[in-house]
């Protein structure tokens, strides 16, 4: 359940109005509390967002102090540097009450501050908080009403089962022909295509139809089952089937307050909707296939993916978008009432090959999910997108039949092509276009990751996170020793925990912070610090075949370099050459300060002059990727709003224009790839540690934590691609931690 709160002075709650866009009020509460709720969202940059459910709003600061409850564009509260008329502080006197301060340092009730319902007062208002208030889902209204027949099987108020399987299975049989783009050959390598034909007795399934088997079931249970359907006095009603973008509710409206308070089963959330059952089993599909390498697991994901798949066709038929529904009289058995919603779906479900689309038909601009149509790169705003396409369909091509169509209204009069097929022809291939763009979304913002992490257990304790590399054919994780001040080598096995905790190698190094090491591939090892107790940049070389206690390192000071505070260098291997990389002072060299490159002689066991990187200054440690021939960096600005940057070369030397992310950090990021995507990880401003992945020439956004728990750094984070899989390391509390990354279904 949401954690939610509501605010008062002197017995009046503060709230939003019915509609977004309008100043916040008090209110005495009378009729509903729906308007009092609202949720607290950290936000990038401090403080939180106060989000009231009622309208989807949020509280905003108008430059005169005046608030309004605010529609927020999507993207919008998460970017630290345009968030500020969201963000809020509430804070707490002596006297238990609260004050309400903006960012920029207005408080609620000052002369000059923040003014509420078109009232003034000479001083800050004491405001109470109940926090833990009831979720906004038990606090709107309801209709005692129960819409006639509850029967899924003589009801059929949803797009018929058929309608939703042909939908579904004819999008995966589009990635089958777009395997060339990542996200559809993902979905295709996952599911494989849909079909239809019947198993022969003792046919053994493959991975691939257990999963789409789950996904079917899924599909098919979300009409059946009462948990899924939404359930007024024992029967389905099905109000989670329908969601009206223009009110934001399904068809119960403002009347499920009192059907909270009369159904006697206040469990039930009768605010539940095609647009929030979407949304929760999609996060919950992408839980199963990204917390564990379990067969069993993917498949409860496929079977989540299939309910979620429901939901959005259900958004994509105008009927369930405009919460239109059958109204049948005398009795859910009656032929008399309003059946134009049965009758419609019946037709559609009858004739269903006429409208439907074949796999050919579509091109990837038809169904990614950033296209024209859609433009959406969150999950909200693609569910948003695809239901106000609905209720354009019906307000222009179905309404109007509709209020003709009164001899339609008798149960089993369906309806002809004449009257409906202008609105089947938009509205079906709509729903084809919608499932695929649906699951391509789901794909990109993170399908079948796995995560693994854990505290590496090897004696240790470090400030700095761990690096890894590989040499020879064993990974390893380099640490510096806290309390010696020293670099310790520990071998890896496959599942990267050490082979054995006291059989390490020192690195003979004095270091400040973890060293970075890379290898040629071949015999040739180097490594680079940051010394102990000086600004002094310091680099090793050796040549093994494997690493013992018994390699020699030939140690090389970089004379004229003035290494930053709390960084440290990072060296890399690139078209057959190894290259180094650290934040200068710029005491010593001729550009100043800002990030430095050279370039390792392995012969000569020497570096080229340093050359400084044009435009580009940081406080913390960059963090470096290889892919393929490009090098790609990224570093946080030297303020701490201004984010993270990065930039891309081929050749160590030209680099293209830097561009700004909406993240912000507190420490030095780290970059990754994985299928040939580039993954960025960075400390969030509550520590925890946050990841995006960049497709389609952007980085994904809202960014998402680590689905794992305990992640959480208060130092620099690293990560390094070894043997297809994203390393990630970062320290806790003194010691040193890991997190592996890999694909759930790759064998």
């Amino acid at each position: 359940m949401t954690r939610t709160s509501m605010l008062s002075f002197e017995g009046q709650w503060v709230a939003v109005a019915a509609e977004p866009n309008r100043p916040v009020q008090f209110f005495d509460g009378r009729g509903t509390l729906a308007r009092c709720a609202f949720e607290q969202v950290p936000l990038a940059g401090g403080g939180v967002a106060l989000h009231w459910f009622a309208g989807n709003q949020y509280l905003t600061a108008f430059p005169d102090g005046r608030l309004y409850g605010w529609a927020v564009p999507a993207g919008e509260l998460q970017d630290a540097g345009h968030n500020g008329p969201y963000a809020f502080l509430l804070d707490q006197g002596p006297d238990g009450s609260y004050q309400l301060r903006s960012r920029d340092g207005r408080v609620l009730g000052n002369p000059d501050g923040l003014r509420l319902d078109g009232r003034q007062w000479n001083e800050p208002l004491k405001l109470k908080l109940n926090d833990g208030a009831p979720d906004f889902s038990r606090l709107q209204n309801a209709c005692g009403s129960d819409h006639g027949s509850h029967d899924p099987h003589t009801r059929r108020v949803q797009w018929e089962k058929e309608v939703h399987a042909n939908m579904v299975g004819r999008a995966f049989n589009v990635f089958g022909l777009l395997r060339e783009h990542e996200e559809a050959r993902r979905l295709h390598d996952l599911f494989g295509n849909f079909s239809e034909a019947k198993k022969e007795p003792g046919h053994q399934n493959t991975r691939q139809e257990d999963l789409m088997e789950q996904l079917q079931d899924g599909l098919l249970k979300a009409d059946v089952e009462s948990l899924y359907s939404g359930v007024i006095a024992g029967k389905n009603a099905f109000y989670k089937h329908f969601f009206d973008p223009r009110v934001r509710q399904n068809y119960l409206g403002d009347f499920d307050y009192l059907l909270n308070l009369f159904s006697g089963t206040p469990e039930n959330n009768f605010t539940d909707n095609a647009y929030t059952e979407a949304l929760r089993y999609a996060q919950q599909a992408a839980d199963y296939f990204g917390m564990a390498d379990d067969h069993e697991m993917h498949k409860k994901g496929a079977f989540a993916l299939g309910l979620a798949l429901h939901y959005v066709s259900d958004l994509s038929q105008p009927m369930h978008a405009t919460n239109t529904i059958n109204f049948p009289l005398f009795g859910e058995d009656s032929n008399f009432g309003d059946w134009r919603h049965h009758n419609l779906e019946t037709y559609a479900d009858e004739h269903r090959n006429s409208y439907l689309l074949p796999a050919e038909a579509f091109n990837w601009d038809d169904i990614r999910p950033d296209n024209a149509e859609f433009e959406s790169e969150t999950m909200p705003a693609l569910l948003d997108k695809i239901a106000w396409k609905s209720v354009d369909i019906y307000n222009n091509t179905l309404e109007p039949v509709m209020n003709k169509a009164l001899w339609n209204m008798y149960k089993g009069n369906l309806f002809s092509d004449e009257q409906v097929g202008p609105a089947l022809r938009q509205a079906i291939p709509h729903g084809q276009r919608a499932s695929a763009a649906f699951l391509l979304l789901w794909s990109r913002l993170g399908l079948g990751h796995v995560w693994s992490t854990s505290k590496l257990n090897m004696g240790d304790q470090s400030a700095w996170a761990p690096n890894f590399f590989r040499h020879g054919n064993r990974n390893w994780v380099v640490l510096a020793d806290s309390n010696a001040h020293d670099t310790r080598f520990h071998s890896m096995n496959g599942n990267f925990e050490p082979d054995n905790v006291q059989n390490f190698v020192h690195g003979s190094s004095n270091c400040f912070e973890v060293p970075s090491v890379v290898s040629d591939g071949g015999q040739q090892l180097v490594s680079a610090w940051h010394a102990h107790g000086s600004m002094s940049l310091w680099t090793g070389f050796a040549t093994c075949t494997d690493l013992t206690r018994y390699t020699e390192w030939h140690h090389v000071n970089l004379p004229d370099a003035r290494i930053k505070d709390y960084t440290s260098p990072t060296v890399f291997h690139i078209q057959g050459r190894i290259w180094m990389i650290w934040v200068d002072y710029g005491h010593c060299l001729p550009g100043g300060e800002g990030i430095y490159i050279s370039l390792a002689d392995t012969n000569s066991r020497s570096w080229s002059t340093p050359r400084k990187i044009p435009g580009v200054g940081t406080t913390h440690s960059p963090a470096v990727l290889v892919r393929g021939n490009q090098l790609w960096l990224a570093w946080t600005g030297t303020q701490s709003h201004e984010g993270i940057f990065w930039t891309t070369s081929t050749d160590c030397e030209n680099w293209d224009a830097q561009q700004q992310t909406r993240f912000v950090s507190r420490s030095g990021p780290g970059l990754g790839v994985l299928r040939g995507m580039p993954y960025l990880f960075w400390r969030a401003p509550d520590d925890a540690i946050h990841y995006s992945i960049f497709s389609n020439n952007q980085w994904s956004f809202p960014p998402r934590p680590v689905l794992t728990p305990d992640v959480w750094s208060h130092q620099d984070v690293r990560a390094v691609t070894l043997e297809d899989q994203i390393v990630v390391g970062w320290s806790n509390s003194w010691w040193p931690h890991r997190l592996v990354l890999k694909d759930g279904y790759k064998a």
